[in-house]
């Protein structure tokens, strides 16, 4: 596919905490004369087929997660017991919150219906950007579905110790303030650069679901990888188990919502969502990887390395030129334990792959601090567009080093402008979260669409066989 075609619809900004005023973005990327568009379709047409984004693309994803939900064992509930639905703030900011807020109003109904218990409540867990949960309820209007009884939970909140096979961790008491503990996840990649899609559907127990303390072993003492063992370690503790009910994940791929999947066993559940994340994703990060010169244009609603394009995380793109989902590479470029491991001049310490070399240069049109990513402007020649944004991140206590680095830019333009000239290459990816596929400049469709094909292939034929090999699951799955 050579033609050009309309961009697709970035993701909508909102006002927040964490970011400019909406109305200070004078432009979008996608705006950018010249700018196009690929589908996930476009680039891989064996996609699995969508029930979001599609015609009644809410409704599609609420009947799923009903139909999924009739696997679940529900006997145990009794009438005064509380129900805890836990979902993080990942998934409520994806696709701009739709998918994920029908599945938990299903996944209210279900459990209103199915069981004598009243008190179903919601608990919406988050990370460094401690009001971000509460702009969400407000945002998706979920205190309103679930009457009343939906509560923000931030990891600084009151803990509460959880002895584990490994030691005493900490979870949060509001998380765990239930009889009963519901689990809501997505299957997406987001920070593949740290769990390596080991456990994945694990990850919150160590991450969202914990306390400061606990989050910052998973991030610092441990690194990627390992770090899981402190997630495996929480969920299997006799006081989670006591409380576990159920989980419900939506599988989701580069372009939308694929499936919706239920079942009171994690384990066996965990494996689908890892075999359905290496599928759906495997071939888009490694496609991105193949990219031999770029410039990066963040442009949504996140934090520097959670903007996305084609669903992949600007931090999982800055690693990709290693296979990140291959448990054989060590350490992926960029990762808390990776930037832990540099020098004061910078050097590392112990053997780090390089940011992916066909990352030239970054323009950040629009996005949030609020998470640690200081390091990306030292290693990638940054440009931060609008006197506003420049003063927001010269100010940003997690990244007071970001702005040493990275130049103000007034215009978007201007700055792609002079990006693309230093940076020798008229390939453009915009990473604005976008559904369905990823905005990108003419060239770089045309690029994509020659590489995609091999990249379909060698995915297919020599690295899911291993990617699951690695993990000890069967084909089947």
């Amino acid at each position: 596919m050579s033609e050009s075609r309309s961009t697709l619809a970035p993701a909508l900004l909102r006002p927040s905490l964490y970011g400019v005023a909406p109305d200070k973005v004078a432009m979008r990327a996608a705006q950018v004369p010249g700018m196009t568009s690929r589908l996930t379709t476009d680039l891989f047409p064996d996609s699995t087929p969508l029930i979001y984004p599609a015609l009644n693309g809410k409704n599609n994803v609420l009947e799923a997660t009903r139909k999924a939900l009739e696997a679940v064992n529900l006997d145990q509930v009794e009438q005064n017991d509380t129900i805890n639905v836990v979902v993080s703030h990942s998934p409520l900011a994806m696709m701009n919150g739709e998918p994920m807020t029908a599945a938990l109003k299903a996944i209210r109904e279900v459990l209103l219906e199915r069981t004598p218990c009243r008190q179903v409540r919601l608990r919406v867990t988050g990370g460094s950007r401690f009001r971000e949960q509460a702009e969400l309820i407000t945002h998706l209007g979920l205190d309103k579905i679930f009457e009343g009884k939906a509560k923000p939970v931030a990891a600084l909140d009151r803990g509460v110790a959880i002895d584990t096979e490994i030691g005493r961790l900490w979870g949060l008491h509001k998380v765990y303030d239930s009889t009963w503990l519901f689990h809501v996840h997505t299957s997406d990649l987001r920070e593949v650069h740290f769990h390596r899609m080991l456990d994945r559907a694990l990850k919150p127990f160590g991450m969202a679901y914990a306390r400061g303390e606990t989050r910052s072993a998973f991030h610092m003492s441990m690194g990627p990888r390992s770090a899981m063992f402190i997630c495996r370690a929480i969920f299997q503790s006799e006081f989670v188990q006591r409380r576990y009910l159920a989980s419900c994940f939506l599988l989701v791929s580069p372009g939308g919502v694929a499936e919706v999947v239920a079942g009171n066993d994690l384990n066996q559940l965990g494996e689908r969502v890892t075999a359905s994340a290496l599928q759906e994703f495997g071939k888009m990060i490694q496609l991105m990887g193949e990219i031999d010169s770029c410039v990066a244009v963040l442009d949504a609603p996140m934090p520097v390395i959670y903007c996305t394009a084609a669903a992949i995380a600007y931090a999982a793109f800055a690693s990709a030129r290693e296979d990140v989902l291959d448990l054989d590479v060590a350490l992926p470029a960029f990762s808390t334990l990776s930037e832990s491991l540099l020098n004061h001049g910078g050097n590392p310490l112990a053997p780090i792959p390089p940011i992916h070399p066909g990352l030239r240069a970054c323009v950040q049109n629009y996005a949030w601090r609020g998470s640690p990513f200081s390091t990306l402007p030292k290693l990638i020649p940054t440009q931060v567009v609008g006197k506003e944004q420049v003063e927001m991140f010269a100010g940003d206590s997690q990244n007071i080093s970001y702005m040493k680095h990275a130049r103000p830019a007034e215009s978007l333009t201007q700055a792609i402008a002079t990006a693309c000239a230093e940076a020798e290459t008229d390939k453009i990816l915009v990473f604005d979260n976008a559904i369905g596929g990823l905005n990108c400049s003419q060239s770089m469709a045309e690029y994509l669409d020659a590489l995609a094909p091999a990249v379909s292939a060698k995915v297919d034929r020599d690295l899911m066989p291993r990617w699951l090999s690695q993990r000890g699951i069967a084909p089947k799955v």
